[in-house]
């Protein structure tokens, strides 16, 4: 997910509180506020335990299992910080066994090569190591520390949408589009859906989404393809252009090519697309075009079902997003009867300023009977 940008850390908070210092504070912060009681009733052991906007912009600290991830989007640590974050979290949560550096960014990777510190960088050998295990709403999701794509292999800030979609997919069937590592489609499927569908262009992420699928014993169904010839199919939307299925085009170029779907509504369809991306069928922008996601999603969403959308865009207002889907939904004839934000605060562990609104923003929006 893109997020905003943020200034540099330089591990220490107006000279006074260390680095070691600050993750104290985080960690009794979330003890106090009994969240580590309430992960533990939930049988979860994946969260964050540190936020940036708690001291030190720019860097994250999340637990995975046994596992804590130490990312570093700008300044990136040096060995001695390094070390010292090692040895606390360590002894501070003995749950832990592994800490692990990721240099996130263009900025801090250049950083760490000029400065010869090469410690917490990617390694070949690294990337293909054996996957280990977390568990989060008394699910068993797979994760592999470092890997080449960055993004850890299941975002924390997406927990309430997973247990809204647990919560209300007994008997449904679920369509899940940007799918990721089926994180959504697990969920859904733990939840007694009567079918899931992953869809996402990336047959590695689905790969990982298939090992999810098996360390809980559920059944999915995968779908690699690119958002807008599998959404707008089963939308029963024409293609207008964007690609041709048979042989070349007619100035010889090479036909790009997308599965042949049948249309098809479902009771729940989980919509939610990065920032700002380019495929080879059309342009992702949220902030600036989100009806051309909306629309397919939403006619794929049976009447009287709930299209589960988000906006991660820092400069997108709520109440303005919202309306824009409602209105996309009336413009293309499946008109929402009523539309909500899921209180993704409610179970927020990134304890962020208070001043500031929270990135992600999550709208239920439930279609009209016809």
């Amino acid at each position: 997910r893109t997020r905003a940008r943020v200034p540099q850390c330089s591990g220490q908070l107006a000279g006074h509180a260390s680095l070691t210092d600050m993750l104290e504070v985080a960690i009794t912060t979330r003890e106090r506020a009994e969240f580590f009681a309430r992960a533990e009733r939930e049988d979860t052991n994946a969260m964050r335990l540190f936020h940036g906007e708690e001291g030190c912009p720019g860097l994250a600290v999340d637990r995975y299992g046994s596992v804590a991830l130490v990312q570093s989007w700008r300044e990136p640590l040096n060995a001695t910080q390094k070390a010292e974050v090692r040895e606390f979290l360590l002894s501070r949560i003995p749950a832990l066994n592994r800490v692990v550096f990721h240099l996130r960014g263009a900025a801090a990777r250049r950083a760490a090569v000029e400065s010869g510190d090469s410690l917490g960088t990617v390694r070949e050998d690294e990337v293909n190591e054996d996957l280990t295990t977390f568990r989060e709403l008394g699910l068993n999701y797979a994760f592999q520390p470092l890997r080449k794509g960055g993004d850890p292999s299941l975002f924390l800030d997406f927990r309430p949408v997973r247990r809204w979609v647990r919560d209300h997919s007994e008997g449904a069937d679920v369509l899940n589009l940007f799918s990721y590592t089926c994180g959504i489609g697990v969920a859904a499927a733990a939840g007694g859906a009567a079918s899931v569908l992953n869809v996402d262009h990336s047959q590695t992420y689905l790969d990982y989404g298939r090992t999810n699928a098996e360390l809980n014993n559920v059944s999915m169904s995968n779908l690699a393809e690119d958002f807008f010839p599998a959404a707008r199919q089963l939308a029963g939307l024409p293609m207008k252009g964007r690609a041709v299925r048979n042989g070349r085009g007619r100035r010889g170029a090479r036909a790009r090519r997308f599965s042949k779907m049948n249309p098809q509504c479902f009771d729940i369809v989980v919509l939610d697309p990065p920032t700002k991306t380019k495929t080879p069928f059309g342009a992702v922008d949220i902030k600036n075009d989100y009806a051309a996601l909306s629309k397919p999603a939403l006619l794929a969403t049976r009447p009287g079902g709930v299209l589960v959308a988000s906006n991660h865009a820092h400069d997108v207002l709520a109440e303005d997003w919202i309306e824009s889907v409602v209105r996309c939904g009336k413009k293309a004839g499946r008109p929402v009867a009523d539309a909500r934000l899921l209180e993704v605060e409610c179970d927020d562990d990134d304890f962020r300023s208070p001043n500031k609104p929270h990135l992600l923003k999550v709208g239920l929006f439930t279609t009209e009977f016809v």
